[in-house]
């Protein structure tokens, strides 16, 4: 009988072990935890054991997320590396790399203050340029321009030096180090590049901003459709943006994705050299 009492007793006390060692929360209380448990009979402690598993289960879930170290919603910007949310179709987001902390965003002019016309404009042509594109057959390379609309031109703050959209990327008058062809880079003038609304995507119809786009930093992230809703390809690679006034920044894209899995939410490193 002595036997059989001390066999339970280490079981018990193995089973409170193994309980207490599980969760961090009872590290300082685990001794007195422990004693107390031990003083009970073994059904009762089933019972508290049980009951106190589906808690920690439940916060596993988020119903006690106070018991863990939270992740937050978005990453910080630091003194050497930007997060910015650029997902939203209809705005430009402006980076100042003398000030990251104060992102600026101004959205795409949409209104017309001209005619529509169904030729093709003259070249730089600022304003909205539908375009057709078989989107459930042979992808993006077979497209048809419809028609287009002078806008207002793209407001800009003062001071900045890269600007973001989604996956499109340009810089202020500025230039960026093509290391295959060693030449310094430009910003490109494009028409079907920015989408900046996909209410009519489903019909095939994605009017874009006519804007200038830096090709090198195209590079960064390609989106390919199909499929619906369209994926991304990253490619994760260091440049250098020489600005306007001769300056020369190092920049990394190392992400993507926000924490929730939202794409087009970047985190960029990047250095003065």
């Amino acid at each position: 009988q002595d036997k059989r009492d001390v066999r339970q007793e280490m079981k018990a006390s193995g089973s409170v072990n193994t309980f207490i060692g599980f969760h961090p929360t009872f590290s300082a209380l685990g001794r007195v935890i422990k004693l107390s448990l031990l003083s009970l009979n073994e059904n009762v402690r089933i019972i508290i054991l049980s009951t106190l598993a589906l808690v920690m289960l439940a916060s596993c879930e988020g119903a006690f997320s106070w018991v863990y170290d939270e992740v937050g919603d978005e990453s910080q910007t630091t003194p050497d590396e930007i997060y910015l949310d650029a997902s939203a179709w209809d705005r430009w987001y402006y980076i100042d790399f003398d000030n990251p902390w104060d992102i600026v965003s101004h959205p795409i002019p949409k209104q017309a203050v001209g005619e529509s016309v169904t030729t093709m404009p003259d070249a730089s042509a600022t304003g909205q340029y539908m375009y057709w594109y078989d989107i459930f057959g042979q992808g993006l390379g077979n497209n048809r321009f419809e028609y287009f609309f002078p806008t207002a031109e793209q407001a800009e703050p003062e001071r900045w030096h890269i600007a973001i959209h989604r996956n499109n990327f340009r810089t202020n008058h500025g230039s960026v180090w093509d290391e295959e062809t060693k030449t310094w880079v430009e910003d490109v003038w494009t028409t079907d590049q920015v989408w900046d609304d996909n209410s009519k995507m489903m019909d095939c119809y994605v009017p874009s901003q006519g804007i200038a786009l830096n090709p090198v930093l195209a590079k960064w992230l390609s989106m390919y459709i199909p499929p619906i809703p369209p994926s991304f390809t990253f490619r994760p690679a260091q440049y250098i943006v020489k600005t306007a006034d001769g300056s020369q920044f190092a920049v990394e894209l190392k992400n993507y994705i926000s924490n929730e899995g939202k794409k087009c939410c970047f985190t960029i490193k990047y250095r003065k050299l």
